[in-house]
């Protein structure tokens, strides 16, 4: 399915890794990512996608779907994409989204381009769960970021050249689309067997309130984890069910972070005597 933005963008969805504009998307995606605990190969990605036909996965965790979506301009260049997942969550009685990769082509910033593949992931998040019957309001909207707290030097700067965007820039890039951290100490479970699990992220939320009930994020988590991060594991992960046992219910997450402690952030990263935590919270 193909659409044309305002800003002369055209979209176009990928649901799996046959679609023609799949290759390139994970082209442009291997040359971006780098860091070796947050990226996912093209094996991982497949068998993602193989899950959005799987009706004995559907039934267990409800309605969900691993998309991507292909932005280019004027001429059919390839600029930008983002990768994510779709999921129901009945018992919360809400639908999420988890932004897993937004990426553009590093020559072509600036345009406006990730900001408006936010927007058509969540015009097609809602499209699909209307077209489903399922209610697509509200709709909440997560992503991992890189913590700079957590991250050495030598992960910092590697991050930093490979994105080609500060990782203190991108965290005001992303307040200022609405994302706040949420106030836990969040760890992503290994996205490959033998990899070692991801210690230097943290979750975020678009959303206008101080916190969030913790039912709501234990809901989607349990799905990020066990379907786009795990594969549907033959066993519990220890690290994915740590960060599960620590939403408490009946309890909200409180949300933080501003544009002054970004900025602040930057600064102290930059100081010759940094010395990164060992956890956030």
């Amino acid at each position: 399915m193909e659409s044309l933005n305002h800003s002369g963008f055209r979209f176009c969805v990928v649901d799996g890794p046959l679609a023609p504009d799949y290759a390139g998307l994970y082209a442009l995606y291997d040359r971006i990512f780098t860091l070796p605990d947050e990226r996912e190969s093209d094996a991982g990605f497949r068998k993602a996608f193989s899950f959005n036909t799987d009706p004995e996965l559907q039934q267990r965790y409800g309605a969900f779907a691993e998309l991507w979506i292909a932005a280019r301009d004027e001429h059919g260049a390839l600029v930008g994409g983002i990768n994510f997942d779709l999921f129901h969550l009945p018992e919360a009685g809400c639908a999420s989204l988890h932004v897993v990769y937004l990426f553009t082509d590093p020559l072509q910033r600036g345009q406006g381009i990730a900001t408006a593949l936010l927007d058509e992931a969540a015009a097609e998040a809602r499209r699909r769960l209307s077209e489903r019957g399922l209610p697509s309001r509200p709709l909440y909207l997560f992503c991992e970021q890189n913590a700079p707290e957590l991250m050495t030097r030598e992960a910092y700067a590697r991050d930093r050249a490979d994105a080609g965007i500060d990782p203190c820039r991108r965290l005001i890039w992303w307040h200022r689309r609405g994302f706040r951290r949420l106030r836990m100490n969040y760890v992503q479970p290994p996205l490959d067997e033998g990899a070692d699990p991801c210690r230097t992220m943290t979750l975020n939320l678009r959303f206008t309130k101080r916190s969030i009930a913790s039912s709501i994020v234990a809901a989607h988590l349990r799905r990020f984890f066990y379907l786009s991060v795990l594969k549907n594991p033959s066993a519990p992960s220890p690290d994915a069910e740590r960060v599960l046992a620590a939403l408490t219910p009946d309890h909200n997450v409180p949300l933080t972070g501003s544009l002054a402690y970004y900025r602040q952030l930057a600064r102290r990263v930059a100081a010759p005597d940094f010395e990164p935590q060992s956890q956030l919270y």
